[in-house]
């Protein structure tokens, strides 16, 4: 008979245990809002679809109780380790993706109309690409939140008001400066068939960062988006920047005297085809015998 009463309370243990585990930790299966918590149903009457748990509560010992017990059940029962499914719904990125189509469409800049904008009170113009290329040379004036670092709370640091104007930009808009603004695309594959370099004669793919930051800054709410659509010279005088390889005295015109150097009369002022730009760029002219300054024979 003891037995029998220790079993069934033992039972009793284990089933309360089970409910409250799955009865709170199965609401967190539910796709969760960013960086704020886990978005979970409440029952009916509260006039609300959701309720936010902050991360607080996702963080503490009750939760991580429920976790560790979660993960013993599911091994005991399936005899597999099973998480639950990742924060990832290609199907939500779908929907951002259609909405965004016509979005940005009437959207889109001229650099005339982008720099223009850029002037007026309360515009934002946002670079987001890494750490590393926003220090070396960026559009004077621009803010920055590298792209990975996207959350609701850093975004909502930078850029309090959704309402903000915001004008963006991306490598794939400048020319002339393959070192900092290195396009993002991916070309035909090359093969070496008899000594000879063959590309797949097809167009390049474009996987410009401006799509993916256009189409993040929407999702988050932000609807007063404006997108660069030319690829500008890095030279033209319109257009300002500054930055650690941009010297003090020529932010006020990036083509100025940092990229001019002194012709010598064994180098031809013409570049080698596909250099990106002048040799302050990282890239060196061609002499006259086919080699480039680099090389001893050049040396005079």
């Amino acid at each position: 008979m003891r037995r029998v009463l220790v079993s069934a309370s033992s039972l009793t243990v284990v089933l309360a245990v089970l409910f409250w585990l799955f009865a709170d930790f199965g609401w967190s299966l539910q796709p969760p809002a960013v960086s704020t918590g886990i978005a979970r149903p409440l029952p009916e009457g509260f006039g609300l679809d959701r309720e936010v748990i902050p991360n607080s509560a996702i963080n503490s010992p009750t939760r991580t109780a429920q976790l560790g017990i979660y993960g013993i059940a599911s091994r005991l029962l399936t005899g597999k380790n099973v998480y639950p499914k990742a924060r990832v719904s290609y199907e939500d990125f779908e929907k951002l993706v259609q909405e965004v189509e016509s979005h940005r469409k009437s959207r889109l800049l001229s650099l005339p109309e982008f720099l223009k904008k850029s002037r007026e009170e309360g515009v934002i113009v946002l670079d987001t690409r890494s750490d590393l290329r926003y220090e070396r040379i960026h559009v004077q004036g621009a803010k920055h939140l590298s792209f990975p670092d996207f959350t609701q709370e850093t975004l909502a640091e930078l850029i309090p008001s959704k309402d903000t104007p915001i004008l963006i930009y991306c490598n794939n808009n400048f020319d002339g400066n393959a070192n900092d603004f290195p396009s993002k695309m991916a070309g035909p594959p090359r093969a070496l068939k008899q000594g000879f370099e063959i590309r797949e004669e097809r167009k390049p793919i474009m996987l410009a960062l401006n799509i993916p930051t256009y189409i993040t800054l929407y999702g988050y709410g932000y609807r007063n988006i404006y997108e660069l659509d030319e690829l500008v010279r890095v030279d033209d005088p319109r257009i300002k920047f500054e930055g650690t390889t941009v010297a003090s005295d020529q932010k006020s015109n990036f083509a100025n005297n940092k990229f001019e150097s002194k012709r010598m009369d064994s180098i031809s002022p013409v570049y080698a085809v596909g250099s990106g730009g002048p040799p302050g760029l990282g890239h060196f002219p061609r002499t006259n015998d086919g080699g480039d300054s680099r090389s001893p024979k050049s040396q005079h």
